[in-house]
């Protein structure tokens, strides 16, 4: 078994295995919003025990890169519990581009990347 391997990307269901039982311990979840083109993420679940190790970068990453190919806005509140701050919850979301939403309160968004694969020309 490869520890911190990618095991789930379905329907925007992300899970990595970071132990040898095979069970996904860390793991977002989503919820389709009334709009075909957003979604709600309901949770990010990263024990404390394997926080600082990269999985949750790794799951946020490719959470991300399966917005931005299907171009969904994604949204989520930021509850902050045990040793994790709002404000560093606040920052680590910002790396992979939510913002405050303008219209709600503690609400935080992101929009799609333009995706492409296209090669860039040569200088």
């Amino acid at each position: 078994m490869e520890i911190g391997k990618l095991i789930n990307a379905h329907d925007y269901n992300v899970a990595i295995r970071v132990d040898q039982t095979g069970l996904a311990i860390v793991d977002a979840s989503i919820t389709h919003a009334l709009f075909d083109d957003h979604v709600h993420i309901t949770r990010v679940n990263v024990p404390a025990r394997h926080r600082k190790k990269g999985y949750g970068n790794q799951m946020m990453t490719k959470l991300c890169e399966l917005l931005d190919r299907d171009h969904k806005c994604a949204w989520l509140e930021i509850n902050a519990y045990g040793d994790m701050t709002e404000s560093s919850l606040i920052k680590w979301y910002a790396k992979f581009g939510f913002h405050p939403d303008d219209e709600y309160a503690g609400v935080y968004t992101r929009q799609p990347k333009e995706v492409t694969n296209e090669l860039s020309p040569a200088d």
